[in-house]
Parts: C-alpha cells; structure tokens; sequence
C-alpha cells in the first residue's frame, strides 16, 4: 500500500569532471523526469573545460539543481562523500555525467519503494551503450534474474560475481535512511568500496527489481583507471588490492550495526571463504607473485 506523500524529494547526487560534451545529455535526462520533486546536486571536481559555464547555466534557470565547484581536485573517489553530505531528500540516487534515463525513472522507483515498504533499494533494467549511443548489451532483471524474490544470500553472491550484475544497484534508487545508514563508517580508500557497500546493503535491507529498461549506462573505450583518475589508479593498481577489499569487507561487515547477529553467526562466514574463493586467483598472486608466475608456466608446461 501506497501511504507516502507524493511531494517526497529525491536528491540525485551527479559528479562531473571536465564532461562539457556529455554533460547536457544527461541533465536534460534528468530535468525531464516526471516526478518533480526532486533536487539535483551536482559536484564540479575543478574541470577545466566548459563544464563550470554549462552547470551555472542550468542552476540559474532551474532552482532544483544546486551546483558545487571544488576548488581544486578532491579526486573521483572523494566525490560520492561530498555529494552524500549535501542530501536532503527522503531518496537518493547518484546519477552519472554521461548516461541518461527515462522519463518515469525516478517516477517507477519512487512508487516500488512507495508500495513495498519492506524493500531499502530498487533499480530498472538498463542498456549499455557506446558513446556514439549505439547498443552494447541489454541487463534485464526479470524471470531467473528478478531480484525482487532474491534471499540476502543469494543477492550477496550475485554482488560478488556480478551474475546477476547486481552492482549496478548502487546507481538505483534509495532510501535515504537505508542509505545513510549503510555509512556508518568512513568510506576507505579501496579497490570496490562501492561493492563493499553493496555487500552489506545484501544483508540488511532487500533489492526491488524492475523489468523495464529505464537506464542507458555509456561505456567508454579503455581501462576505467584511464576514466576515474590518479587515485583511482593508485587504488587499482595498489599490490595489495584484492587483499584489503577483502580485509576491509570482512571487518566492515562483522561491526556493522546493520546486519544481525544470526546473519553474521550462520550466512557470514559461509559468504567470506565464497569471496576468498572468488578471488583466489588474485589473492594468491599478490601474496606469492613469484610463485604465481611459476605455477602458471608449469601448468602451461603441463
């Protein structure tokens, strides 16, 4: 049942760095939803580009968008924290600098969560597309992949492996108390911290999913480290990586005060030695590099 005010605000956090040539696309998108009530807040990490001169024109004609310029980088990773301290809205959601969405996104989400109280987070199914917008894949969450029926076990796992790629619900749409309760700790400098959050949002509250295709996601040519900055690649590139996503996962989760005990007793442990498992591959070449090469070489001997 429906008994939430239709007038609730939904806060988009967007951060953009030098993205002149896309970013219109996507705040138009966004402008153009049917739900109104929202605010749009949009983080400038210091663009050198046209970027600034874009972004103050929209805020001065539209007065939902509230824009930021850092005065210097802060760096992709600081981003998302800064555009969560400005939140004032019952929803959230991040919105990328060079996608865009239906209409009805925001409107569908809002009116899922609206009706089905018992469920933190829900995301559309998307297409991926190429930056001239040309079709890549679709990622459609129905049948065998509607995560709506999915136990918290199940959406961890899939969290994990990425099938069903469920990590594209951190671009879907929250509950700002589920959201800001999933950052009771600081955000740490890590390879998937995002997954991280992901991890726990598994185990504490539950994913609505919904069939229609309402996000078109851009992919870009190359490497994302090419994409997201130095302190992304300085986090990609760390040696011990896989290892502290690992180290900072199984910490974050056993403090967390989201997830209850008999989680953390029974289905934590279990889902710990799956990530190990997951990752051994890289978990043992950075803690035996020189053993690796030669175990691959023997077993291509072999």
């Amino acid at each position: 049942m429906n008994n939430q005010p239709a007038n609730q605000l939904v806060s988009i956090g967007l951060a953009t760095f030098n993205r002149a040539s896309l970013l219109k696309r996507a705040v138009d998108s966004l402008l153009a939803q049917t739900y109104p009530h929202f605010e749009l807040i949009i983080s400038d990490n210091a663009s050198t580009d046209e970027t600034e001169q874009i972004c103050r024109e929209y805020a001065q004609k539209d007065g939902r968008i509230r824009y930021f310029r850092q005065e210097k980088s802060i760096g992709a990773v600081a981003q998302p924290d800064f555009l969560i301290s400005k939140i004032k809205g019952d929803y959230f959601m991040f919105a990328s600098d060079d996608d865009w969405w239906h209409p009805d996104f925001i409107l569908r989400l809002k009116e899922t969560l609206d009706q089905h109280s018992e469920y933190g987070l829900a995301m559309s199914s998307l297409r991926q597309v190429r930056l001239d917008g040309s079709l890549i894949n679709e990622i459609r969450y129905d049948g065998a992949n509607d995560l709506s029926s999915f136990s918290s076990g199940r959406i961890f796992t899939a969290v994990l492996k990425k099938n069903p790629p469920v990590h594209f619900f951190i671009m879907g749409l929250f509950r700002t108390e589920v959201f800001k309760k999933l950052l009771w700790k600081p955000n740490e400098r890590v390879l998937g911290s995002d997954k991280i959050l992901m991890y726990e949002a598994a185990l504490f509250t539950r994913f609505y999913s919904l069939p229609d295709i309402l996000w078109h996601r851009t992919i870009h040519p190359g490497p994302d480290a090419e994409h997201y900055g130095h302190d992304y690649r300085k986090v990609v590139e760390n040696r011990w990586a896989y290892f502290r996503h690992v180290k900072v996962a199984v910490s974050s989760l056993f403090r967390s005060p989201n997830i209850s005990l008999s989680r953390k007793v029974f289905l934590l442990p279990p889902k710990i030695l799956e990530m190990v498992w997951t990752y051994k591959k890289h978990l043992l070449r950075e803690l035996w590099p020189g053993g690796f090469r030669q175990l691959k070489q023997l077993l291509k001997k072999g």
